[in-house]
């Protein structure tokens, strides 16, 4: 009986389906990090990254916020297309940390760093592609020893593929040991939606109080 009972609670364990996974959908990640537009924000609760890489797309970056310390497990899949995936991973100041690249026809990258609570930027294109520092100084995540910067690289300034052709594709990133965090440095959308509204009340106010004050100025003329 008791040999019945473990059979059929492994069975109902691999019939039982698994946990769907909460996608961020990229917009438009750009490949500059100190640009115009910053890093795209992947908000709290995430634990894939559903992306594109176009004919004419350097790369992908986003920001990520970790809300614990431990090992940060991260893969990086093709699920359509013939790019060769390249992963990156930057402090929260764009200082280099550790980077994978296949180079040939492998589909899939794994990054495993040991990390403390905080932000975090993840690179991803189609290699070729190589990280910039703000001197011009490059990092390749083929020929990096120990998959770490160069010695003399600095804060990240772009990615930037090297190739003729930029093989298009699309991809993902999965969180597998933690799902990104609230960061504490950006306001939640309820938060904002307050501000904004608060924002808004504080103007219909001045405008009110300025038109009484004309109002009353035109009564005493």
């Amino acid at each position: 009986m008791r040999t019945l009972l473990c059979a059929l609670i492994s069975t109902l364990s691999l019939a039982a389906p698994a946990a769907a996974a909460v996608v961020y959908e990229e917009m438009n990640a750009p490949a500059i990090f100190d640009g115009v537009v910053p890093p795209e924000v992947v908000g709290a609760g995430f634990d894939q990254i559903h992306g594109t890489i176009g004919g004419s797309d350097e790369g992908d970056l986003y920001r990520v916020y970790f809300a614990e310390d431990g090992l940060l497990r991260l893969r990086g899949r093709v699920t359509s297309g013939v790019l060769d995936p390249t992963l990156f991973l930057f402090d929260s100041g764009g200082m280099g940390l550790f980077a994978i690249a296949t180079g040939g026809p492998i589909n899939a990258v794994f990054l495993n760093v040991e990390i403390t609570a905080g932000t975090y930027y993840i690179g991803f294109g189609d290699y070729p592609l190589r990280a910039i520092d703000t001197a011009g100084n490059t990092w390749d995540a083929m020929t990096a020893p120990g998959g770490g910067p160069p010695p003399g690289f600095g804060a990240l300034h772009r990615l930037r593929n090297t190739g003729l052709i930029i093989s298009p594709g699309t991809y993902r990133i999965d969180f597998l040991s933690m799902p990104t965090g609230r960061d504490p440095s950006v306001p939640e959308p309820a938060i904002s939606s307050l501000l904004c509204c608060g924002l808004m009340i504080g103007a219909i106010r001045l405008h009110r109080r300025r038109a009484r004050r004309r109002d009353a100025e035109d009564q005493t003329e």
